[in-house]
């Protein structure tokens, strides 16, 4: 087998398995909503209107027994659709090969093997090595966990791409699978190989090690020089490609002839892959790879094996192909080898660089069955059939090559919408009626998951395709009209690949009834579910409205079209399609809760607080939950208003310094070091910068952010600008200026503050006495800063239009000349531009209105015009230090397969643990911006896993591979846990909801909320360690700590290094940030160590 790398093993191809979430069932209401709007486009007024009167009639009487059934059965099977969705596989009687397997051409021809005679055998020695490595990545688990940010996703069908093959049954297909991971025991390590229809094997490894490529090449040799000038095999492999059905009994009387027979059929079941030889030179280019396509889906059918999971097919021209039955795996999973096999050719230039030295190895064995006249006409009839059938295909695969993704990239569009949607014209264009059309998403994020439907042809869609074709529409409508297309189509695969599609869901609703006996309901049998997918690139020929060529032709024109004419997404455009904040499980929150107490607890502690929480699951938090659902059901997002009260208007505490975040802005490290003199001239161009992000929020030409195609909520970035907070005797309030362009004027003036003193545009204050320094009053306790601001108020009416133009302006400039001057920053302004007299930058801005990453997002932008980096931030009280860590940053963490993150905050809770001899409750940001008005999760770092981890690396008698596998445990737990809190599953914001209705409703608090270990675990806003990761880019900041004994920690990670800010109270004895840095560093160094010498 090939080696294992001697640098690191983190993550194993199917850890994630045992925790991956069971699929879930969507509700009735959702799906049959869902439903209605797909038919919708297929419809006319009076059909649309009887199935509106079906769906109804099913929702209120036999679909809600089938959706109970359905739940029970999602209750007993972490994935409710696996074993039917196989099955709509094995029990089709259709011809697999055509019907049902895909294949395509190998696109190694265009790099570095373009079509060539004689390279035949040579090349596909090669291209067998590399598949070889990766089938041993797979079985020694080498091969990394595929992942949804840092969710891992579903493995399982990999386990499928090796040694499976479908055995035909009479009425249903089954599934063998023989592969087998290292640590579960031996696996198959045989190929075979089919020439001429013949067919041979032979083993690849020979004392346990992979042949190499002159080995396998002298393999190959072998078989063609068998066959060569010798009369072809009995082609036994044609029946695979028989009606199912038939090809059963064929089989049965295969097996009935000579029980070597069944022999032979084992060899094959079970073998890695089969090597096709064909004789076939199916020329092919880049631009055209139409010959080589057909001939992976209609070629000879006596060298392939239909029903195996990979055939290989190689071509007399040195060029490949490959055929595979769907139904163990889909074809992403195909895609992801072929990938790598290419990138391996890509980086040798195709050649084998190793020992042309071949060890002595047996010779392939050769498979004859025996035969009778009946099997050699089954074989003829196979052939016969199954050449009648491929002459009915028509098929085009060529390149569009006046752009590809980096153009449409460029436009803020996602790629394959952009092209779904210009098939959809396409279609609607050549037959004058809509297309519906079947796109796969992908569900791997839950156990087992394979695919949902996506179905592109919507009725926003439609609408499009009629704008495109009405000479009275102009360009301005028809952009509009693609782009609520664009967001319609983006908004349904998400919700797919969320488990939230609906096709499935009425699939399992239609089992449910077929298996219990239940009548069909009306549902299923509506014309308009009947209406099914037309669309593919691929035609039979015997239907003559079709027409493969032309279609290609009509959707090349309309993506050059589309391209030139399509509308950038807008900055809010998502807005009003982003889901509400769901509200988590009682249960799964109490559950995560125990969890995140428990490195706090002693045995006693922790039992006493398990009994607490029962209480509270079976007493008032059902009352509360309830009451928190009813909240949930009448605002689209149930945390916001309390969010914003309880973690910001209501407290008391002096803001500037408790509450605003503020750091230094990157511009110094490349074309801004500190200089006398600079200040105002790199003032000057620094707000322009500020004011052209301005102006790209105003006129929402700023791009939405997006989690792969799913818009991210943007509002607050409109709290970014022309915003305040003004403080109230017992709650302050926010006042936000801002409108887009299209909702009207905007303030556009700006704050300038200089030595106390306040004015609309730059002035010398050289040689003149400070001003009256009002702006220190915003420092203040939040009531005494009320009442002061009240009194200024009722001196003068003209004070108050002047703290109007304050609260209005854009930001305010702060030039400063004394570091850290109170009178000139407005600490209740959503943004305070610092500029120090050195030319260097700051920044101050009040947390409550937006989060620390809007501002990062301003910054970046500026750093990319300026190219710079980031300064200092100081206070009396405060101790900061914010240095860089550069003895290895983000390449060498993820040379590791680490998630860079996960590793710092693990470094720290060690760091933390080593300084004060206990775990340190961390709160550490998670976003939630995929919901509407999502702000943040509260992801709690120090998990039991993670203090189990700690123990061991203080513990003497601990070997290395004990640390190791805590690390990968503790790691494991935190990407799950970070992957949860963005998915709106953690417990702190469920808490606080439930917390917050009992105080509305003038409950008693519950006593869980007075648990010792609720505020010692960090609970209620009692976390030692309070941290967040301001992104990859060359921008940082630094917050206070959250409590007098704890730290800020912020900290950004580059390429080659981390560089951090940590703040401290000067005045806890028990904190020292300067320490805690180095104990950190040190941490750092111990991770990586004991992840580069890592086996796990």
């Amino acid at each position: 087998m090939a080696n294992e790398s001697s640098d690191c093993l983190p993550e194993r191809t199917f850890q994630y398995q045992d925790s991956l979430p069971p699929l879930p069932v969507p509700s009735l209401e959702g799906s049959l909503a869902k439903y209605l709007d797909a038919v919708r486009p297929f419809a006319t007024q009076q059909e649309y209107e009887a199935t509106v009167e079906n769906v109804r009639n099913f929702k209120e009487g036999i679909g809600q027994v089938l959706h109970q059934k359905l739940l029970h059965r999602a209750r007993t099977k972490r994935n409710w659709l696996e074993e039917w969705w196989l099955d709509a596989y094995l029990e089709l009687r259709m011809p697999s090969q055509l019907n049902v397997n895909f294949g395509g051409p190998a696109p190694y021809l265009e790099h570095c093997w373009p079509p060539a005679e004689g390279t035949q055998l040579q090349r596909t020695s090669v291209g067998m090595w590399y598949t070889l490595q990766y089938w041993d990545l797979i079985r020694t688990e080498r091969l990394a966990p595929h992942k949804a940010g840092r969710a891992g996703l579903d493995m399982d069908q990999y386990r499928m791409l090796f040694c499976t093959c479908k055995v035909p049954g009479v009425s249903k297909d089954t599934i063998l699978n023989y592969f087998k991971t290292e640590t579960e025991g031996p696996c198959p390590s045989h190929v075979v190989v089919m020439c001429r229809g013949r067919v041979f094997t032979f083993d690849t490894l020979c004392n346990g090690k992979i042949l190499t490529p002159p080995e396998l090449l002298r393999q190959l040799k072998y078989v063609t020089e068998c066959c060569e000038g010798e009369p072809a095999g009995d082609g036994v492999a044609a029946l695979t490609s028989e009606e199912r059905t038939t090809w059963a009994k064929a089989r049965e009387h295969l097996i009935s002839i000579d029980p070597a027979n069944k022999s032979i059929l084992e060899s094959i079941q079970s073998s890695l892959f089969v090597v096709s030889l064909d004789e076939a030179k199916p020329y092919a280019t880049p631009e055209n790879y139409t010959p080589l396509t057909l001939g992976s889906l209609t070629g000879d059918p006596t060298i392939r094996w239909g029903d195996k999971s990979y055939n290989s097919i190689s071509y007399a021209d040195g060029t490949f192909a490959c055929n595979c039955d769907h139904a163990p795996y889909d074809g992403m999973i195909l895609v992801s080898m072929s990938y790598y096999i290419d990138c391996q050719l890509k980086a040798t230039d195709g050649k084998w660089e190793g020992s042309d030295m071949a060890r002595t190895i047996p010779l392939p064995e050769e498979l004859i069955f025996k035969m009778d006249d009946r099997a050699r006409q089954d074989v003829q009839l196979a052939k016969q059939h199954y050449l009648e059938t491929t002459q009915n295909l028509q098929l085009v695969c060529c390149a569009f090559t006046s752009f590809g993704k980096a153009a449409i990239k460029q436009r803020k569009l996602y790629s394959d919408t952009f092209v779904q949607l210009a098939m959809q014209l396409a279609y609607y264009r050549k037959h004058g009626r809509p297309g519906s059309c079947y796109e796969t998403a992908m569900t791997r994020r839950f156990y087992h998951g394979r695919t949902e439907t996506m179905r592109p042809c919507t009725q926003e869609t439609v609408v499009w395709c009629h704008t495109m074709q009405d000479p009275t529409c102009s360009d301005d409508v028809k952009r509009q009209a693609l782009l609520k297309a664009f967001n319609k189509h983006n908004q349904l695969m998400a919700e797919a690949q969320n488990g939230e599609g609906f096709d499935r869901h009425l699939l399992g609703l239609y089992l449910i009834a077929k298996n219990e006996g239940f009548p069909i309901p009306q549902l299923f049998m509506d014309p308009l579910y009947a209406k099914r997918i037309v669309m593919s690139i691929t035609a039979w020929k015997s239907d003559p409205q079709t027409d493969a060529e032309s279609l290609f032709q009509t959707l090349s024109h309309i993506m050059e079209n589309q391209l030139s004419g399509s509308l950038p997404e807008r900055t809010f455009q998502y807005q009003d399609s982003l889901p509400p904040l769901p509200v988590p499980s009682l249960e799964g929150s109490l559950a995560k809760y125990l969890d995140a107490v428990r490195p706090f607890a002693t045995q006693q502690e922790y039992e006493a607080t398990v009994e607490n929480v029962r209480n509270f699951k079976e007493g008032i938090g059902q009352v509360l939950h309830q009451k928190l659902l009813h909240r949930a059901r009448t605002k689209r997002n149930w945390l916001e208003e309390w969010w914003l009260d309880v973690a910001y208007l209501e407290l008391r505490m002096p803001s500037q310094l408790n509450v605003n975040f503020g750091g230094p802005a990157p511009y110094l490290e490349h074309c801004w070091p500190p200089a006398e003199g600079t200040q105002l001239q790199r003032t000057s161009v620094g707000m322009w910068y500020t004011l052209q992000y301005w102006d790209l929020i105003r006129t929402e030409r700023l791009a939405p952010h997006k989690a792969g195609r799913a818009g991210l909520d943007m509002d607050q970035y409109r709290m970014l600008f022309c915003t305040c907070k003004v403080p109230g005797v017992s709650k302050d309030t926010i006042l936000n200026y801002f409108k887009t362009e299209t909702e009207g004027p905007c303030p556009s003036h700006v704050v300038v503050m200089c030595r106390g003193r306040l004015k609309y545009v730059t002035e010398c204050c050289e040689g003149e006495p400070a001003g009256d320094g009002v702006a220190a009053l915003t420092s203040e306790e939040r009531t005494t800063w009320a009442k002061a601001r009240e009194h200024l108020i009722s001196i003068d009416p003209a004070n108050k239009s002047i703290l109007e133009s304050i609260q209005s302006s854009l930001f305010v400039l702060t030039l400063e000349t004394l570091v850290g001057d109170p009178t000139i920053r407005w600490g209740d302004k959503s943004y305070n531009s610092i500029s120090y007299a050195d030319g260097t930058f700051g920044s101050n801005c009040d947390h409550s209105p937006y989060d620390a990453m809007i501002l990062v997002s301003l910054c970046y932008y500026i750093d990319q015009q300026l190219e710079a980096t980031d300064g200092k931030w100081t206070t009396q009280n405060l101790q900061l230090v914010c240095c860089a860590f550069t003895s290895f940053g983000k390449a060498a963490i993820k040379q590791r397969k680490l998630h860079p993150d996960t590793f710092i905050q693990l470094a720290m809770q060690l760091a933390y643990y080593r300084k004060h001899g206990r775990p340190g409750s961390c709160y550490e940001t998670a976003m939630t911006r995929r919901f509407y008005h999502g702000r943040t999760e509260t992801m709690r770092p120090c998990t039991q896993e993670a203090v189990v981890w700690c123990h061991t690396m203080q513990d003497p008698t601990c070997s290395d591979d004990v640390k190791r596998k805590a690390l990968l445990k503790a790691f494991n737990k935190h990407n799950h846990l970070m992957a949860e809190a963005q998915n709106a599953e953690g417990f702190d914001r469920h808490l606080l909801g439930m917390y917050l209705v009992a105080k509305e409703e003038g409950l008693p608090v519950p006593p869980l909320f007075m648990d010792p270990l609720y505020g010692k675990s960090g609970g209620g806003g009692n976390f030692v360690l309070s941290s967040s990761l301001v992104g990859y880019t060359t921008v940082l900041g630094a917050v206070a700590p959250m409590v007098p004994h704890g730290y800020g920690f912020f900290y950004r990670i580059r390429d080659d290094k981390i560089v951090m800010s940590i703040t401290a109270w000067k005045s806890d004895p028990q904190t020292d940030a300067e320490s805690l840095f180095q104990t950190l560093c040190a941490s750092l160094h111990d991770v990586l160590q004991l992840a580069t010498t890592s086996q796990l």
